[in-house]
C-alpha cells in the first residue's frame, strides 16, 4: 500500500486488524511521521529514494496476482501497472471534477457496480459552504439495487470511461441536465479513492479485505456520515517549527475507534494521542443509522463536539442537505431511497 501523504494509512490500520499482511509506505517523507512514524519504509534508501532491489521482486509477484497493490500514488501505478489486482487512481477521466451537492457512487469490479450509493456531499470547509472548496463532509446512502434509472446513462458513460483505463475501485460522478432535452449526461467522474467518500465507504464495510480480493463490498448501515475535525494550518500544510504538538482529548478508547485518524501520534506510555505536526487533518467521525440520515449526523457530530484541542475545526452543518436532496428526488425522479 502506497499512500502520497497519510490518505491510506487508516485503510492499512483496518486490514491489518483484519488480520492480512499490509506493507505500508508514504510516498512524501514527511508524513512518515503520522502515526507517530510507525509507517515501514519497505521501498526506500536511507535518503529517500525508491529501493529497486526491494521494489523488482513486488512488481513481479503483483504482476501474477499474488499481491494486492492499493495506491493514491502515480508513480507506484506506473510501475505496477500490470498487476491485475491494481487499485489505483485514474486520471483525467472527465474535464471536470465532481462538484455537485448529490454524487453517485459505487465499487467498479473492471466489469459491473457494486455495492451502489448515494452520497450527499457538503462543499466548502466552514459552516454555510465557505472558505476553501473541498468537502467538510459527506453522508453516504446505501441503496439495495441498482443506482437510479434516470442516471443510468451516466452511469453507462462512467463505466465506459473506467473500463477503458483499466480502473477498479471505489468511484463517484455528478451529473449535469441538457436543456434542449432533459437528458441527464456525465458531468464529471473521481475513480480512486476520494476524499471523504473513501472514509465514508470503508467506515461500515463489512469486508474491506475480501473487496480486494475479489469479493462484493457489503455496506453494514444504510446511512454513513463523517466529516473531517482539523487544526490550522489545514487545509494548507505549512506549519510554524517551533509551535509544540498538542494532547488530543475528550474521547474514551471506544470513540477514538470510531475515527479515522492522520496527523497524529500516540505516546504509549501516557497513552495519549497527540497532534504530529503535519497539516492539521486530525480525523475524520463517523457516523452511522439505519433508520435515518439524522441519526448518523448527529452520531459523527457527537465525536467532533468531544474532540478537545485548541484550534478545533469542523462544520456544525455538515450533512444538513440530506433531506432536500433526498426530497428533491423524490418529487422530481419519483425516486424513493
Amino acid at each position: 500500500m502506497a499512500s502520497m501523504r497519510h490518505e491510506l494509512l487508516p485503510l492499512a490500520h483496518r486490514l491489518r486488524r483484519e488480520g492480512h499482511d499490509v506493507q505500508a509506505m508514504v510516498w512524501r517523507s514527511r508524513y512518515e511521521n503520522a502515526w507517530g512514524g510507525s509507517i515501514e519504509k519497505i521501498a526506500r534508501h536511507s535518503d529517500g529514494t525508491l529501493n529497486q532491489e526491494i521494489l523488482t521482486p513486488l512488481v513481479e509477484e503483483a504482476a501474477r496476482g499474488d499481491l494486492v497493490v492499493v495506491t493514491t500514488v502515480k508513480r507506484i501505478a506506473e510501475l505496477f501497472h500490470a498487476a491485475p489486482k491494481l487499485f489505483a487512481v485514474a486520471e483525467k477521466l472527465t474535464e471536470v471534477e465532481p462538484s455537485d451537492r448529490l454524487l453517485l457512487g459505487g465499487w467498479y469490479d473492471g466489469e459491473h457496480v457494486q455495492a451502489p450509493h448515494l452520497l450527499v456531499a457538503d462543499w466548502g470547509l466552514w459552516p454555510g459552504g465557505l472558505g476553501p472548496a473541498v468537502l467538510g463532509g459527506i453522508t453516504l446512502i446505501r441503496l439495495g439495487g441498482l443506482l437510479p434509472a434516470f442516471v443510468q446513462g451516466a452511469l453507462q458513460a462512467a463505466t465506459d470511461r473506467m473500463k477503458s483505463a483499466s480502473f477498479r475501485g471505489l468511484f463517484h460522478f455528478d451529473v449535469e441536465e441538457q436543456p434542449a432535452s432533459g437528458e441527464l449526461r456525465l458531468r464529471g467522474l473521481c475513480a480512486g479513492w476520494p476524499w471523504l467518500h473513501t472514509q465514508a465507504f470503508i467506515a461500515e464495510l463489512l469486508n474491506a479485505g475480501e473487496s480486494l480480493l475479489g469479493n462484493p463490498p457489503r455496506l453494514k448501515h444504510k446511512f454513513v456520515s463523517v466529516l473531517p475535525v482539523t487544526i490550522p494550518p489545514w487545509p494548507g500544510e505549512k506549519r510554524s517549527q517551533d509551535q509544540p504538538d498538542q494532547v488530543v482529548e475528550g474521547l474514551t478508547s471506544q470513540q477514538q475507534g470510531q475515527c479515522f485518524w492522520f496527523d497524529i501520534r500516540v505516546d504509549e506510555t501516557v497513552k495519549k494521542i497527540f497532534n504530529a505536526g503535519l497539516d492539521g487533518l486530525l480525523c475524520v467521525t463517523t457516523g452511522r443509522s439505519d433508520s435515518t440520515p439524522a441519526l448518523a449526523r448527529a452520531r459523527a457530530l457527537e465525536l467532533a463536539h468531544r474532540i478537545s484541542i485548541p484550534g478545533k475545526q469542523f462544520r456544525p452543518d455538515a450533512g444538513m442537505l440530506v433531506d432536500s436532496v433526498l426530497s428533491t428526488l423524490e418529487d422530481r425522479y419519483g425516486f424513493v431511497v
